[in-house]
């Protein structure tokens, strides 16, 4: 079993750090392993939704409890720690957001690498290489990189669109941090360059990664 197999559940909770969790849905890519282990890890956890607009009720401890037993009976330690952290994280307050937004952005990354259409496209430039897989009938696309350093201060990294009517910003991000974009079409150039903190609405930069839909 692999180092990165072993990483799915700390994975689903959040627990890598950038690095960790990059390097991580590099491997999702080319692992159908990992991709039905986080895909079960994560419906283990889609009940917190239904509690995000609300305020957690006195029973919460005995439901997720209840809601680790079960799990951890039928797929072992990672579900169980899953719904362990799960139910932390309801627990303490301020963490609840957080895990829900970050099980959003979970789904929606294992969505996009699973989907039967999903396509990579090779980003290669001055500053090593990227990959953005996409998926058409999904109309969203992931990109990620491990070759970018920590932007410098008050700068941040800019994902575009580069088609005929000229870039269209598709999303900041911070070194390591993988970026969702929702609305791309074959033939544009996806390129990334180093912004203002705050992002462009025209590159300033220049192009550091790119690659052809």
């Amino acid at each position: 079993m692999s180092e990165e197999h072993d990483l799915v559940a700390a994975y689903a909770l959040n627990a890598l750090d950038e690095l960790e969790a990059h390097r991580f849905e590099r491997h999702l890519d080319e692992c159908d392993s990992c991709r039905r282990e986080l895909a079960e890890l994560l419906e283990a956890t889609t009940f917190l939704a239904d509690l995000s607009s609300a305020a957690a009720p006195g029973d919460l401890r005995q439901r997720v409890l209840r809601r680790v037993q079960a799990p951890s009976r039928r797929r072992g330690l990672a579900w169980m720690v899953a719904a362990a952290a799960a139910a932390a994280a309801l627990v303490f307050g301020s963490l609840w957001a957080t895990s829900l937004a970050r099980l959003d952005h979970f789904e929606q990354v294992a969505a996009i690498y699973q989907a039967a259409d999903a396509q990579p496209t090779a980003l290669t430039g001055t500053e090593g290489e990227g990959r953005f897989t996409h998926s058409a009938s999904l109309g969203q696309g992931v990109f990620a990189t491990e070759d970018l350093a920590d932007a410098p201060a008050e700068s941040v990294y800019e994902l575009w669109l580069i088609d005929d009517a000229g870039p269209h910003p598709a999303g900041l991000f911070e070194a390591g941090e993988a970026v969702i974009v929702d609305d791309f079409s074959p033939g544009q150039m996806i390129a990334v360059t180093l912004e203002p903190s705050g992002g462009s609405e025209l590159p300033t930069g220049p192009i550091l990664l790119s690659g052809q839909l």
